[in-house]
């Protein structure tokens, strides 16, 4: 699935599925129902729409993690705040 580049930030299409381990520079906003497989890498804020899930790890600046959204890895926030919406499932943060 396409990553676009949209302004100041890039977008994930709804339903994308990524296989290998993704590295965003910049902001990103994952759109519903997307997969991945391994990790995600942001440098800078993540917003993950409702009805996500995340195999690997995510590590990202802040951002806004969505309900029914499910993190299987470690979220790890540089800097802050970090927002997770009821019905989020992470398995750690840090």
């Amino acid at each position: 699935m396409a990553v676009i580049y949209k302004g100041t930030q890039y977008l994930a299409e709804p339903g994308s599925f990524f296989r290998g381990s993704v590295k965003i520079d910049g902001d990103f906003v994952v759109s519903a129902r997307s997969t991945f497989w391994k990790n995600l890498v942001v440098t800078g804020n993540l917003y993950l729409c409702p009805e996500y899930q995340i195999k690997g790890n995510v590590s990202c600046k802040s951002g806004v993690i969505s309900r029914g959204c499910v993190i299987d890895g470690e979220l790890s926030v540089s800097e802050g705040p970090m927002t997770l919406c009821d019905g989020a499932d992470v398995h750690i943060v840090s």
